[in-house]
């Protein structure tokens, strides 16, 4: 099974970026759009496991959320990959990159590790992916739209749980159930 560990997001948070994709689904068609079902902030994708590193990452999530309190997490900006490009091909908001999330992604970086997952060879920027391009050709009505709200305020969401989701990609798009939750302290 495809598995991931992420945080999930605030439900008010959710709201306030289902409204702004809203708008921007009248300007582009040519954006798969995320559902506010499936917003979330991958800590890391963990690609095909068995029940046996399910079980193993579970323990990992365990380990690492006794040793992390809870925290806020604002979410702000507009941005895109590649960065401020004029043909986009992943558009996200911004997450406040603090020295709690730095941390809580190290813990699970270095045990992961333990079990056999590589370490990111990326920076990490947390952000939440809110939509992808499907066509390039169409996008540009909405690149003056994105870069009006690219400082824009979101909120916070509490942090209070790191998730191991499941991921069943179908033609509808991808599909995440929750496999297993641990709370912080």
């Amino acid at each position: 099974m495809r598995a991931f560990i992420a945080i999930e997001i605030d439900p008010e948070v959710k709201k306030k970026l289902t409204r702004m994709i809203r708008h921007f689904e009248k300007l582009s068609s040519r954006v798969k759009w995320i559902k506010p079902s499936a917003m979330h902030l991958t800590l890391k994708f963990l690609g095909n496991i068995d029940e046996t590193k399910a079980d193993q990452l579970k323990n990992i999530l365990d380990k690492v959320s006794k040793k992390h309190f809870c925290f806020d997490l604002s979410c702000s900006g507009i941005g895109t990959f590649p960065l401020k490009s004029k043909n986009p091909k992943v558009i996200w908001v911004g997450i406040e990159d603090n020295s709690f999330i730095k941390g809580v992604y190290a813990d699970i970086e270095t045990e992961a590790e333990k079990i056999g997952f590589s370490k990111e060879k990326r920076s990490f920027h947390p952000h939440l992916t809110l939509g992808r391009v499907k066509k390039k050709a169409e996008i540009q009505k909405l690149v003056p739209e994105l870069e009006r709200v690219e400082n824009k305020d979101f909120g916070k969401t509490q942090v209070n749980g790191l998730t191991l989701f499941k991921s069943t990609l179908t033609p509808q798009g991808a599909v995440y159930d929750i496999l297993f939750k641990s709370s912080l302290r």
